[in-house]
């Protein structure tokens, strides 16, 4: 799983961290001018399993973090029924410990990481709590204030449709991102980590066409390079010409991979005539290919650019540049050639 996706999941449960902070600290509140002082203990026991989750105790954080925060509810549940009894309406806690389990789960299975089983830990703390219930049956809790317990009632009613809107939207979060980086890597080219076919087909048909320029660049006696000194070096020379590119333009910039030896950068949100500025970039990348690294063969780029205001339609403005390439290679290569001009 990416960094960024861990990042994601490290922040949901910081916020759950924060949130049963704040929840213990009311309930807290709510104990003492109700004279509970064992629940007042328990709530800050709770506090403490809490603040603890939310340091890095163990090298697996996000493990520690669920079990940590699974222990406060499950205290707080079991508590409750005991001291306060049905009426008290803490059963509701009962929701949060099985939303946490999945939680746990949900992390586990992404992070592929060893994570606490989500529906055993459910199903357990279910099993406890109903025995817990049945056990208190015809017990008298010594918490009797009808009041009291109605405030406990809408409070804990809140705090867990609170709770349900955070996990909803940390879930969707969460999807939304993990649709996104996989749009992302099979947009991707595997050699170059430029983006490939299908990433430079979907950025085409999202962009401006009248604030874009598309430069097709194709590298000269590239079938030379693989016949002489194999595909493995050809591939690194591709790499190499991939840095090249990405180096010397914007990074909002869209540098693609469309083919073996083929490359297209799609200059977006462009304004002005561009054309010494594009000229000057292709002939530093020619400079730079013409000095290679790691004593790889010596390359260079040609270039075809069309204006996508100048262009009725996308497929026209490939073609143009395509034309202009041809041009190019007709006139010898390593230049560059507008269309048009």
């Amino acid at each position: 799983m990416d960094a960024m996706n861990s990042e994601l999941i490290r922040a949901a449960l910081s916020r759950t961290s924060q949130f049963f902070m704040l929840l213990h600290l009311v309930l807290l509140i709510l104990f003492f001018f109700c004279d509970l002082y064992l629940m007042m203990l328990i709530s800050l026991i709770c506090m403490g399993l809490c603040a603890a989750s939310s340091l890095p105790l163990h090298r697996d954080r996000l493990r520690a973090q669920v079990v940590l925060l699974s222990a406060a509810v499950l205290l707080q549940t079991v508590s409750a029924v005991r001291v306060v009894g049905w009426d008290g309406s803490f059963q509701l806690a009962l929701l949060l410990l099985v939303v946490l389990a999945f939680t746990g789960e949900y992390i586990g299975r992404t992070l592929k990481s060893p994570h606490l089983p989500g529906l055993p830990l459910a199903v357990l703390a279910g099993a406890v709590y109903l025995l817990l219930l049945i056990l208190s049956a015809g017990h008298t809790p010594p918490f009797t204030d009808a009041r009291a317990i109605l405030h406990f009632q809408v409070f804990w009613g809140l705090a867990v449709f609170s709770y349900f809107i955070l996990c909803m939207h940390t879930l969707v979060m969460l999807t939304t991102h993990s649709e996104k980086v996989l749009t992302d890597k099979a947009s991707v080219d595997k050699l170059t980590g430029l983006y490939n076919r299908a990433g430079y087909d979907r950025i085409l048909a999202e962009m401006d066409l009248n604030s874009a320029i598309l430069l097709l660049f194709d590298t000269d006696k590239f079938k030379a390079v693989n016949d002489t000194y194999g595909h493995e070096t050809g591939d690194r020379v591709l790499v190499s010409i991939s840095r090249a590119i990405r180096q010397n333009f914007r990074s909002e910039d869209r540098v693609c991979r469309i083919g073996g030896d083929e490359f297209v950068v799609l200059m977006l949100n462009v304004e002005g005539d561009q054309r010494e500025l594009i000229r000057r970039k292709v002939n530093r990348i020619n400079r730079e290919l013409a000095h290679p690294e790691d004593k790889l063969p010596i390359v260079s780029l040609s270039v075809g650019v069309a204006f996508g205001a100048n262009e009725p339609d996308r497929e026209t403005l490939f073609a143009h540049a395509d034309e202009a390439l041809y041009r190019v290679k007709q006139a010898g290569g390593r230049d560059c050639i507008f269309y048009g001009d």
